[in-house]
């Protein structure tokens, strides 16, 4: 029997406020797009979670998989991965709030890009109260994000939206091993198919004390910087790297490290968009610690001769 659902949903849930969980629930029961699955997989939450979630079972679409201990967001994400019934799986976070035309947008664009995978897009941040931040952009074209995922991850990841049947047929899951499980993923479909993000503002990603405790950012650091050696080695560009050496060389010794394996990548490959490279090199000699010391006049000379040496 085939099914009429055109999107599922996934959306990992563990003791998320109740305010939160409500709104971004109900952002996308009430999408414009109606043949969708949302499935929620609880991560073995408390009580008042459980009940905001069960609360929404009287809509057919909600579907609930409840994990019996907690098993971190990725082996959730795979959970989910083994249910969904539509012809495209989006993601979600019990935190946020969906635009109401996201899911329409994106399955059109989808439909008129067969060539494409995946896709995400741009969102807004928001405060705890839904008080507008700032805009968050990516890059949207294929080399600029190609490029791109060599510094970091360049897919928000509650925006994305993929086709079921490639990622059924490549086999594709998370790997529990990466704390950064979304940027190690996009990374082995990039290699393969094409990937873009819409330039558009489809989400409302929420921020507050719960996002990402220090602890948790030093090993997403790691897993980051385990993902950037990879796509290196990948291109054929073996080199020792660190998260801090690919987003803030703090050294003139680092910056040659980086300087020479760019170099290399530019030179073995036409689609290396050098615009994109020129904005990462800037970003690195921002977020260093060295332009507050007194020799930073030498150090952002050696940057401008880098940058320009490059492009």
């Amino acid at each position: 029997m085939t099914s009429n659902i055109k999107v599922s949903v996934l959306m990992p849930v563990y003791n998320t406020k109740d305010k939160y969980l409500v709104e971004a629930i109900e952002s996308i029961l009430n999408q414009t797009l109606k043949d969708i699955e949302l499935i929620i997989v609880d991560d073995n939450s408390d009580a008042k979670t459980k009940n905001v979630i069960r609360s929404f079972l009287m809509d057919s679409r909600v579907k609930v998989i409840e994990n019996d201990e907690n098993l971190g967001v990725a082996a959730s994400l795979n959970k989910g991965l083994g249910q969904v019934s539509g012809k495209y799986i989006a993601r979600m976070d019990s935190d946020d709030v969906a635009f109401p035309n996201r899911l329409e947008k994106q399955y059109n664009y989808m439909e008129a890009h067969k060539d494409c995978v995946a896709i995400g897009s741009n969102m807004c941040l928001i405060d705890s109260q839904g008080q507008y931040i700032r805009y968050a952009k990516n890059y949207c074209e294929v080399n600029e994000l190609k490029t791109a995922m060599f510094f970091g991850c360049s897919f928000f990841h509650p925006t994305m939206f993929l086709r079921r049947d490639i990622v059924l047929k490549e086999g594709y899951k998370y790997n529990c091993d990466y704390t950064t499980e979304d940027y190690e993923l996009w990374n082995r479909i990039i290699y393969k198919y094409e990937m873009r993000n819409i330039n558009e503002v489809l989400l409302k990603y929420r921020i507050h004390g719960n996002n990402v405790s220090t602890l948790k950012r030093e090993l997403m650091d790691k897993s980051t910087a385990r993902v950037q050696m990879e796509r290196f080695k990948y291109y054929g560009v073996d080199i020792s790297l660190n998260h801090d050496l690919i987003c803030s060389c703090e050294n003139i010794i680092e910056l040659r490290r980086i300087e020479s394996a760019l170099k290399e990548l530019i030179k073995k490959y036409e689609w290396i968009d050098k615009n994109v490279i020129k904005e990462r090199v800037l970003m690195m000699y921002k977020n260093s610690s060295l332009k507050q010391l007194k020799l930073f006049g030498r150090y952002l000379r050696y940057f401008i001769v880098f940058r320009n040496n490059l492009i």
